[in-house]
């Protein structure tokens, strides 16, 4: 927080500068009777003038999408709002990278479950009965489930991946972004010959440090669900491992194997089971794609269009054009 205020401090004391330099040539053109530094000192006045403005416009902007945001989060959801970073701050980059990162380690937990889970029904499913003349697998049909529970929870790998490099993405905006590309900008603004440049920093920063992460806040109530269903599904895969998992330590040869593996599967109707735990995987799977998918892509074309918009807007002489009679 101390090297981005200074880098802010920096910004505004180069804006500063900027003009009281450019009024000082303007003022020397005039005295001197020198059109060309005339009219340069009012072209650098009058952009420092627009720096200014700009600067405390985007700061004002900032601060209050922010506080709408921190508003509308707290408003649609209570699992995210006890993040310590989003406490802190209560802003949607914040509250982004809390969610992200509040998914990844659900899903990194409920992955292990589910795995525990695989175990014992690929087990079961792997059972051989032999009798007399005839080798039947009586527990054939639960391979399909536990075919398409792997791929699920592959899949969950997969999005804890997302996940965490969203997380990784968001934090980097939060710091790199605010603390120095912006400043930067402002920075490189107010000179003539790095003004494009500037132009540039500051919208790409101010593009993905609002854009980018509002893509999130406004879906917080569909992150919040996520977060609820892995919960779920965790707990579903832990009572499956507990109900099961025990098969796993008794050996085929022992006396009375099969009677009990089938009396415990009777008893617990392990085929509604794992039946659940595959309807609540895909249900996740598809909900898990929108929100760390489809949204954050969305999100990212759109900050890339308002970056381009604003660099249009700040990357040239606004309200200029003295140049041309240099």
């Amino acid at each position: 927080m101390i090297a981005s205020a200074q880098n802010y401090n920096l910004a505004i004391s180069a804006v500063a500068i900027t003009i009281m330099v450019a009024g000082i040539a303007a003022g020397l053109g005039v005295a001197f009777g020198n059109r060309r530094l005339r009219m340069f000192g009012a072209e650098e006045f009058l952009q420092g003038v627009v720096n200014a403005a700009v600067l405390g416009a985007i700061a004002a902007i900032i601060s209050a999408i922010n506080s709408i945001s921190g508003e509308m989060v707290l408003g649609g959801t209570s699992v995210f709002s006890g993040c310590p970073e989003f406490a802190a701050q209560k802003t949607s980059v914040a509250f982004a990278a809390c969610a992200n990162g509040m998914i990844f380690d659900a899903l990194a937990q409920t992955s292990a479950q589910l795995q525990s889970a695989l175990f014992a029904l690929g087990y079961i499913s792997k059972i051989v009965v032999s009798v007399p003349g005839l080798t039947v697998q009586p527990f054939f049909s639960l391979e399909f489930a536990t075919s398409a529970l792997s791929g699920a929870n592959a899949a969950f790998y997969f999005f804890s991946a997302i996940a965490a490099a969203h997380q990784g993405f968001l934090v980097y905006i939060s710091t790199a972004t605010f603390g120095m590309a912006l400043p930067a900008g402002f920075l490189l603004r107010a000179f003539f010959f790095t003004r494009k440049l500037g132009g540039a920093l500051i919208s790409i920063a101010v593009a993905f440090l609002l854009v980018y992460p509002l893509c999130f806040a406004s879906i917080s109530q569909q992150l919040e669900a996520a977060y609820q269903k892995i919960g779920e599904l965790g707990q579903a895969a832990s009572q499956f491992s507990s109900d099961f998992g025990g098969l796993l330590d008794i050996q085929p040869t022992d006396s009375g194997f099969y009677a009990s593996v089938q009396k415990t599967i009777a008893d617990r109707q392990i085929a509604q089971m794992a039946s659940a735990l595959l309807s609540q995987s895909m249900l996740l799977s598809s909900q898990l794609f929108i929100c760390l998918i489809a949204i954050p892509a969305i999100g990212l074309a759109l900050a890339c269009v308002f970056a381009g918009g604003l660099y249009r807007f700040l990357g040239g002489e606004m309200l200029g054009g003295a140049y041309d009679y240099i």
